[in-house]
């Protein structure tokens, strides 16, 4: 790819995963500013004498060539290396990836969540001990980059505008991906089902006997979720609810292999 100057135009970077390719290169979903994501291959990447590795994580310059789908890169520079992960932090960067690799059209720039994404992976290195804000930072961004915008924001706005004594009667609001938001209250006569989980930050409910069960939401909680206030009681641990509730849906039946992993950490 040539600037109009004809000179071999330079990209900033990400390699979201990587997988041998024939005897020496690799074949990379690349993660390119400008360009969005994009399959190509590494011509003899895993010969560490002639190039420098192409590691997960690490910010590089590369130049493509190619007007198919599959480009192809034969030089790359390390811009600049986060640091070191391990354990529970390096399994959730792998998590940041799977997401992109699996929820990311190609050739979609997604531009303002590449820097996004960049600044979550330096913070997983800075801050080890903001784990969970940062993965809950970067999930909502990736709702909105991806059209699933939850409109969080609304409920703010509800609270200033609702008066306490009319909100009595309100159970609270569950995620319908259709409709959007849709408040439960008593007068609707939805049978609620109190799981041992059970806080005053979310429940859990059943709209019609046999059907599966969905959460249901306090909007106190959920406009603390678009504020980001991670250190109010219950509200990280909703967030990390309402985004595996979105997951879900955005996945369908894909499996996310590095969440196995955290868990597999977790109880090991």
């Amino acid at each position: 790819m040539k600037t109009k100057q004809g000179k071999e135009e330079r990209h900033e970077a990400y390699v979201l995963h990587s997988r041998p390719y024939r005897e020496t290169s690799s074949l990379l979903d690349l993660w390119v500013r400008d360009l969005g994501r994009i399959k190509c291959v590494a011509k003899s990447s895993r010969q560490p004498k002639k190039h420098k590795n192409l590691d997960l994580f690490e910010r590089i310059s590369v130049q493509l060539y190619g007007r198919g789908e599959l480009k192809t890169i034969y030089q790359w520079d390390h811009l600049d290396t986060p640091g070191f992960l391990s354990g529970a932090h390096l399994a959730s960067a792998m998590y940041l990836n799977e997401l992109l690799v699996n929820l990311m059209a190609l050739d979609d720039p997604y531009d303002s969540l590449f820097d996004i994404y960049a600044n979550t992976i330096r913070d997983l290195v800075r801050y080890p001990d903001q784990l969970q804000p940062s993965l809950r930072n970067f999930e909502f961004a990736l709702f909105d980059a991806l059209g699933y915008g939850l409109n969080l924001d609304y409920f703010t706005a509800y609270l200033d505008e609702v008066k306490v004594g009319s909100q009595r009667d309100l159970y609270g609001f569950y995620l319908d991906f259709e409709e959007g938001w849709q408040p439960v209250s008593r007068v609707d006569n939805y049978p609620i089902h109190y799981s041992n989980s059970y806080t005053a930050a979310s429940r859990n409910f059943v709209s019609a006997p046999g059907s599966a069960n969905s959460v249901l939401y306090e909007p106190q909680m959920l406009a603390a979720i678009a504020q980001k206030r991670w250190m109010k009681p219950g509200v990280l641990r909703v967030a990390k609810m309402l985004s595996r509730q979105v997951l879900a849906h955005m996945m369908g039946r894909k499996q996310l292999y590095s969440r196995q992993l955290l868990a597999s950490m977790k109880s090991g």
